[in-house]
């Protein structure tokens, strides 16, 4: 038996020595665990903060968007009431050309009555 016994302690030694071997790398690649865990909450933190900038980004790309649409509903709307005033314009040079005929034409008749009546029968060469 002093075999036996002598076999089960070194049996028992091998393995207390490869269950402190064993616990050595768990130690080792528990701290390995910890530093990856530290990665990626650096990652997660770096992460979080660029969708921040994303976000912000796209409020200001949102909102120079609709600046950039007012704006352009502002000018269509200008150019129309330009549009809009060229037109009242050649319709009061056409009004005003009109209007100066007349008073030509009517000058013209004042001219031929004033000059009938100071010499009748006579035909004046304002008449057209």
């Amino acid at each position: 038996m002093d075999k036996a016994k002598s076999s089960l302690i070194a049996a028992i030694v091998v393995l207390v020595i490869a269950s402190i071997a064993l616990l050595g790398y768990a130690g080792t690649v528990n701290s390995q665990l910890s530093a990856e865990r530290s990665k990626i909450a650096g990652l997660t933190t770096k992460i979080s903060d660029l969708d921040k900038q994303l976000s912000t980004a796209n409020d200001r790309l949102n909102e120079e968007a609709a600046r950039a649409s007012s704006l352009q509903s502002s000018l269509d709307s200008a150019m129309s009431e330009a549009a809009s005033l060229r037109t009242d314009v050649e319709n009061l040079r056409t009004a005003n050309n009109d209007l100066q005929s007349k008073l030509n034409d009517a000058t013209l008749a004042l001219q031929e009555s004033a000059a009938k009546e100071a010499m009748p029968g006579v035909s004046t060469p304002l008449a057209k």
